[in-house]
C-alpha cells in the first residue's frame, strides 16, 4: 500500500484515503487488497491531528498499531470529546470529574480502542453479578466502518464475562440502526418496552 506500514511512514494521510501504489490516486481497492493479504491484521490509517493517548494498561493487541485497554484518568478529557462529537454526551455523567470518579472506583470500567496512539473510540461497562451493563459504544464518526465497534463489544463482553457476569443489558436508541445491527449479529436481543427513563442528582 505504497510502503504505508500501520501509518507509520504516512502520518500525514487523510483520514478518509490512502495513495494508490498504482495510479497514485486515491483509492480503496488497495487498502480492501492489503486487508485480504494480511488477514489477521487490521489496516488502518492514522492522521495527526486526533486523539493522543498514554499507551498504558494495553490490554489486547490487534494488529501492531491497534490496542484495546484501559482508559486512565488522565483522557478523559479525550472520552467527553468523542461522546460530544458523536452526540452521546450528558452533562449529568459524562463529565471529565464523573469518568475519573468511575475510573477510581473501578480502573477497568472503561475500554478504549486506540490506534496508532490516538483514541477512536470507546465503551463503558458497569459489572455487577446480578445484571452487568454496558454504556456509550462510541466510535469516532470518521473512523466508523472499520469494524471498532465490534471489537469494542467483543472486548468489553469478554471482561464482564471473565468478572462472573451471566447477563447484560444495554440501551439504544431506536433510530440508531447500525449499533441495532451490530448487537443483534452479536446475539443480543432487543426487548421493546414502555419504560420511561428517570434520574435523581443527589
Amino acid at each position: 500500500l505504497y510502503q504505508l506500514s500501520y501509518g507509520r511512514k504516512y502520518p500525514e494521510l487523510s483520514r478518509y484515503n490512502t495513495p494508490c501504489p498504482k495510479t497514485q490516486f486515491f483509492c480503496f481497492r488497495c487498502l480492501f487488497w492489503l486487508r485480504l493479504a494480511t488477514r489477521t491484521r487490521i489496516c488502518i490509517m492514522v492522521v495527526r491531528n486526533a486523539y493522543p493517548t498514554g499507551g498504558k494498561l494495553i490490554t489486547t493487541t490487534i494488529g501492531e498499531d491497534l490496542l484495546l485497554r484501559n482508559c486512565s484518568p488522565d483522557e478523559c478529557r479525550t472520552l467527553t470529546a468523542i461522546l460530544q462529537t458523536a452526540g452521546l454526551y450528558e452533562s449529568g455523567v459524562d463529565s471529565e470529574e464523573a469518568l475519573r470518579a468511575k475510573l477510581a472506583h473501578d480502573p477497568e470500567s472503561i475500554i478504549v480502542l486506540a490506534v496508532g496512539g490516538y483514541i477512536r473510540g470507546m465503551v463503558v461497562t458497569i459489572f455487577d453479578p446480578w445484571a452487568s451493563s454496558l454504556w456509550h459504544l462510541t466510535v469516532d464518526p470518521i473512523w466508523q466502518g472499520r469494524g471498532y465497534g465490534r471489537l469494542l463489544a467483543e472486548e468489553a463482553e469478554k471482561r464482564l464475562k471473565s468478572r462472573g457476569a451471566r447477563i447484560v443489558i444495554g440501551y439504544v436508541r431506536e433510530d440508531n440502526v447500525g449499533s441495532r445491527a451490530l448487537f443483534k449479529k452479536r446475539g443480543w436481543g432487543e426487548f421493546p418496552m414502555p419504560i420511561i427513563p428517570i434520574e435523581k442528582k443527589l
